[in-house]
């Protein structure tokens, strides 16, 4: 290679500065004025390329945006094969809070888009802590965690307004026309666009949570500074990818024997951690672990409309008028447990399948790949 790289500039050099070449080609040396603004000109590359080198390699906050943050890197969540556990999980972290300050800098009073992502970007950091909870330490685990939720709960009512107007329109046709054609039925799309938005233009809503969040992101950001690194790779998840997989197993047992709206609701919240920690282990072994993602966020999916139209229901108790009509609202009570009953049918068997294996057996598998792959021990 430098072989060949030193022969192309002696070449090169030959074609711009020998007379021999200036007659046969009939081209001139460069002069000094030009050789400025070649310098300038690859100067000024050179440093675009290497920012953005830097964007991409980690994320940081930088001060004077909207909001004092803006987003200054790449979305990739994932633990590195080189990367300490304790960095690796820094890393992360760091990474979501820079989305969810973007995310956050972005929301209106009609553009609730924001409150979503930011939502998510905190429960991947839950997850991230509970994968990594050995880095921690169980006391500071607890306060990080009440943290993450504390900040999404503040944005959770916009968000589960948005979503019962998306699993009314999802379920609407799918209804029995004697229940579709029941007096006010038809109305209630509207009134809960009406609701969701009367709720996000509220003194408390949607602008003012996501300002109030948005305030508290630098103190979080600077909180991970303070976290131990110790030294240590697969020693430092197992415990917490364990866990994560035995509360799982456990919810799904537990979801279907007494096949109530809370514990499908628990079952589920762990089902996304195991998610979102396929999602981090991803390198390990790429189509293995991808495949498990997949059917992880289909399984998460089908409990998170289970979830929002048990929602619906309590909405319709609490809030009579949305559907006035009792005979109507009871008819439609009935259509939607019915599709939750037939949802949870689809839901139980690729949970059997994904949490087949026993907690210990489980994540033994996944340190022989992690093992393979070299990742830190």
């Amino acid at each position: 290679m430098w072989l060949a790289l030193g022969l192309l500039v002696i070449l090169q050099l030959a074609f711009s500065y020998l007379p021999l070449m200036h007659t046969l080609f009939g081209t001139a040396a460069i002069g000094a004025d030009d050789r400025a603004r070649i310098l300038v000109f690859g100067l000024a590359l050179f440093l675009v390329v290497e920012c953005e080198k830097m964007v991409c390699a980690g994320g940081f906050f930088v001060r004077g945006a909207p909001g004092g943050l803006l987003e200054a890197t790449s979305m990739a969540y994932r633990l590195e094969r080189r990367e300490e556990i304790g960095q690796g999980l820094q890393r992360l972290v760091r990474k979501r809070l820079d989305a969810a300050g973007v995310a956050l800098g972005e929301v209106t009073a009609s553009e609730l888009a924001g409150i979503h992502s930011a939502r998510k970007r905190f429960k991947e950091i839950r997850a991230a802590l509970r994968l990594c909870s050995s880095v921690l330490g169980s006391r500071q685990l607890k306060a990080e965690n009440r943290l993450y939720r504390d900040l999404a709960r503040r944005l959770s009512r916009n968000r589960d307004a948005q979503a019962l107007v998306e699993v009314w329109d999802d379920c609407f046709d799918d209804l029995e026309p004697a229940v579709q054609s029941k007096p006010l039925v038809g109305e209630l799309a509207a009134k809960l666009c009406r609701r969701r938005d009367a709720i996000a233009a509220g003194d408390a809503g949607a602008v003012a949570g996501a300002a109030a969040v948005l305030n508290q992101l630098q103190d979080a950001y600077a909180r991970v500074d303070e976290w131990p690194r110790p030294a240590g790779g697969f020693i430092l998840i197992e415990p917490g990818l364990r866990n994560t997989y035995g509360q799982g197993r456990a919810g799904m047992r537990t979801a279907s024997r007494i096949d109530t709206d809370a514990a499908i609701h628990e079952w589920r919240k762990r089902v996304k951690d195991l998610w979102y920690q396929s999602q981090l282990l991803e390198q390990i072994w790429p189509p293995e672990m991808r495949m498990r993602a997949r059917a992880l966020k289909t399984l998460s999916d089908l409990l998170g409309t289970d979830h929002d139209l048990a929602v619906l229901r309590e909405t319709l108790v609490a809030e009579p008028d949305l559907l006035p009509d009792p005979e109507a609202r009871a008819a439609l009570s009935q259509a939607l447990g019915s599709r939750q009953a037939l949802i949870r049918r689809r839901a139980y068997t690729p949970g059997a399948l994904l949490y087949a294996e026993k907690p210990k057996a489980y994540s033994g598998r996944i340190r022989q790949y992690w093992s393979v792959w070299g990742g830190p021990s």
